[in-house]
C-alpha cells in the first residue's frame, strides 16, 4: 500500500484545498493542524508546530511512515502590530519547517514540499520575475520565508531530502482572509476609490490550483530537474482587471470615482515626513500602501508548468465568482446570528 502524504496546516486556508483534492484523489493522507474542524480529516494528530516544547521524539513520529510532508503550514495574513514582529515570524517560518524537514531526513521520508512565497523576491526588480531574480526580502513575513528555503536547501544537501519550494503568487479563492479579500470587502461596502489607472501588472493563483501544484510534486514519481523552488503563478492580470472582475461578480456598477496617483501619494508622503509621530506614522503606512498597490508585481510560473506538465485550471473571473459566492455566504451567517 501506498504511504501516505503528511500535510501540516491542514486546517488553514491552503492546506484544507490540499486535503480536499487529495481525498478526492484517493491519495492517502496524515494530517496534522493547531485545531479540530467540524469535519474529520484523514489520520489527524493536533500538533502546534509553534511549541518550542516540541521535541525531536515527537516530530519523529509526526513524520514517521509517511512519504512526502507538504508543509502548508505557516504565519501569515498579519495587519495588525505584530506584522513587524520578525521573532513570531522566525519561529513559525523558519524554526517549525527546518525542524519538520529534520525529522522527515531521520525518518527516511523521501520529499518536502515547502510553501513558500513569491515575497521572497523584491517586486523593484525587472518584471515579470523568474526563479534567477536574486532573492531580496522586504519584511519579517519574507524575510522567514527566505530564510527557510536557504535553511531547508541545507538540510536537503546534508541529509539527501529532496526539498522543493513552491513560491506562492498571492493566493485567493474561498476562505481567503487576505488581500483579496480585503478589496472585495471594501468594494462591496463602496469603500473603494480607484487610484492610478490599474495598467499595472499582479500575479494571483487560485487557491485549488496551488493545492494542485503542491499535489503535483508530491504526487511526482522523480523530479523533472534538480531545480529546487519554482514561482507557482498564473499569467499576469491587471490591476484593473482584478476590480472590474470584483465590481462584474459583486452585480456592482463599475466605479467611478477615479483619482490620479500621484494626488494621493504626494500628500501623503508630505505627511509622512512631518514631525509629528502619530500622523507620520499613518501617513507612512496609507504611502507604502499605495505603493504595493501602483507597482507591478508579476512572476513568471512557466518553468514549473513546464517541468510538472501543470497549467492552472480556473480563470480569474471564475476564482472570484467562488470567493465572492463564498463572502455573500459568509455575510449571510452573520445575518442570521445577529
Amino acid at each position: 500500500m501506498l504511504a501516505p502524504i503528511l500535510v501540516t496546516g491542514a486546517t488553514g486556508f491552503l492546506g484544507r484545498a490540499i486535503v480536499s483534492q487529495a481525498i478526492s484523489g484517493s491519495i492517502p493522507l496524515k494530517t496534522t493542524g493547531r485545531k479540530n474542524l467540524v469535519e474529520p480529516l484523514p489520520n489527524f494528530v493536533s500538533v502546534d508546530l509553534a511549541d518550542e516544547t516540541l521535541s525531536s521524539a515527537q516530530l519523529d513520529e509526526l513524520v514517521a511512515g509517511t512519504r512526502c510532508v507538504i508543509h502548508a503550514a505557516g504565519l501569515a495574513h498579519q495587519f495588525d502590530a505584530t506584522a513587524g514582529d520578525y521573532t513570531r515570524f522566525h519561529r513559525l517560518n523558519v524554526d517549525a519547517p527546518v525542524q519538520l524537514a529534520e525529522a522527515a531526513a531521520r525518518q527516511g521520508v523521501k520529499r518536502f514540499v515547502h510553501v513558500s512565497s513569491i515575497k521572497v523576491y523584491n517586486p523593484s526588480c525587472p518584471q515579470p520575475i523568474h526563479e534567477q531574480t536574486p532573492l531580496d526580502p522586504i519584511g519579517p513575513y519574507a524575510q522567514s520565508k527566505a530564510e527557510a528555503e536557504t535553511k531547508l536547501f541545507k538540510v536537503a544537501e546534508r541529509a539527501g531530502l529532496e526539498v522543493v519550494a513552491l513560491r506562492m503568487a498571492v493566493i485567493y479563492g474561498e476562505e481567503d482572509g487576505g488581500n483579496v479579500a480585503r478589496l472585495i470587502s471594501a468594494i462591496d461596502r463602496g469603500r473603494f476609490v480607484m487610484v492610478g489607472r490599474g495598467e499595472n501588472l499582479k500575479s494571483l493563483i487560485y487557491r485549488g490550483d496551488a493545492a494542485r501544484a503542491c499535489l503535483a510534486v508530491a504526487s511526482c514519481a522523480e523530479l523533472p530537474t534538480s531545480q529546487r523552488a519554482y514561482n507557482i503563478a498564473a499569467d499576469p492580470v491587471s490591476m484593473r482587471e482584478i476590480v472590474e472582475t470584483i465590481y462584474q461578480a459583486l452585480g456592482r456598477r463599475r466605479y467611478r470615482l477615479h483619482m490620479p496617483a500621484s494626488c494621493v501619494q504626494f500628500p501623503f508622503a508630505t505627511l509622512a515626513r512631518l514631525r509629528m509621530p502619530v500622523v507620520s506614522r499613518k501617513a507612512e503606512k496609507v504611502s507604502e500602501t499605495l505603493s504595493k498597490w501602483l507597482v507591478d508585481d508579476a512572476y513568471d510560473g512557466a518553468l514549473f508548468r513546464k517541468d510538472f506538465h501543470f497549467q492552472p485550471q480556473v480563470s480569474l473571473a471564475s476564482g472570484i465568482q467562488n470567493e465572492v459566492a463564498w463572502y455573500r455566504g459568509q455575510d449571510r451567517s452573520r445575518s442570521k446570528a445577529a
